[in-house]
């Protein structure tokens, strides 16, 4: 006689300290990882389609989404006796990337701002040489391209990157989120 009678859980319970725990876990790890990275000379930024630009990046989405998936699984069994609806289940994973985005922009601005800032630099001047030829290639005056160039460099600053950093995290998270939410969620079973 298993049934709804034995399903004892809180449906209150709150998902913060788990959503904390494995938001601040994934985003130490990711911080660890992108200063090997730096500091190996393995990232450059400055040729984001290289190779180890992709697998990096791979690598950062691999270990949000595990994290992400820890995060709901950790609360679908310790505070849901094993069951979890599809909201809370997105709720969990949402508030978890929420903490892990919040962390990342924090990180952006400051490695950039302090740690690395001729970064911004490296990045301005191969987008630049990037128009340029892609420019001459298409027969465009390349004077242009650097006179556009240099009107877009106030993008180029560790507030906007972080920005940025905010909004890809928060739409590629929510699209992991509702994803993990819907191939987690485990309701109870009317018998």
């Amino acid at each position: 006689m298993s049934s709804l009678d034995d399903f004892k859980h809180d449906s209150n319970a709150s998902n913060t300290p788990i959503a904390v725990r494995f938001g601040m876990i994934v985003s130490v790890v990711l911080i660890v990882l992108s200063l090997l990275f730096f500091i190996s000379g393995i990232s450059d930024p400055s040729n984001p389609n290289s190779a180890a630009s992709w697998i990096s990046t791979l690598l950062n989405f691999s270990i949000i989404i595990i994290g992400l998936v820890l995060a709901v699984r950790q609360h679908r069994e310790e505070n849901l006796s094993g069951l979890i609806s599809f909201g809370k289940a997105f709720g969990t994973s949402f508030k978890t990337l929420m903490i892990i985005t919040l962390v990342q922009a924090i990180w952006v601005y400051v490695f950039m701002a302090f740690i690395a800032p001729d970064m911004l630099d490296e990045i301005f001047n191969a987008s630049m040489e990037k128009a340029i030829g892609d420019a001459e290639a298409k027969g465009q005056d390349p004077e242009q391209v650097i006179q556009g160039m240099n009107m877009m460099k106030w993008v180029f600053t560790p507030p906007l990157f972080a920005v940025i950093v905010l909004v890809q995290f928060t739409f590629l998270g929510t699209i992991f989120s509702l994803i993990i939410a819907a191939l987690m969620k485990k309701e109870p079973q009317n018998s």
